[in-house]
């Protein structure tokens, strides 16, 4: 329950601050993912505890790619070869947006 309340209190605190330095490249996708939080401090469920924290994940990846539209082709590189590696050594299917 700890760090389902702190996660949320970051989140809480990444909106306040962004907001307050008009940072919108972080404010929109911490706006976004903020309810995900919410429900993973009042579910209580691993799983959306996992579900706001690759949302939080893939948010920042697409602010960010907006800006820098460069930076997108080696973060999905990354992602199909970890996915690439995980399947064909431990026979996973690994990393994954879904939960």
């Amino acid at each position: 329950r700890r760090t389902f309340a702190v996660a949320l209190l970051c989140e809480a605190g990444a909106v306040l601050w962004s907001l307050l330095h008009g940072d919108w490249l972080l404010f929109l996708p911490a706006v976004v993912v903020l309810p995900f939080y919410i429900v993973s401090v009042v579910k209580q469920r691993v799983a959306d505890g996992v579900r706001a924290t690759k949302s939080s994940i893939l948010g920042l990846m697409v602010a960010v790619s907006v800006v820098y539209p460069w930076y997108f082709l080696p973060t999905l590189g990354v992602f199909l070869l970890c996915r690439w590696y995980y399947r064909r050594r431990f026979g996973l299917v690994y990393p994954t947006l879904g939960v």
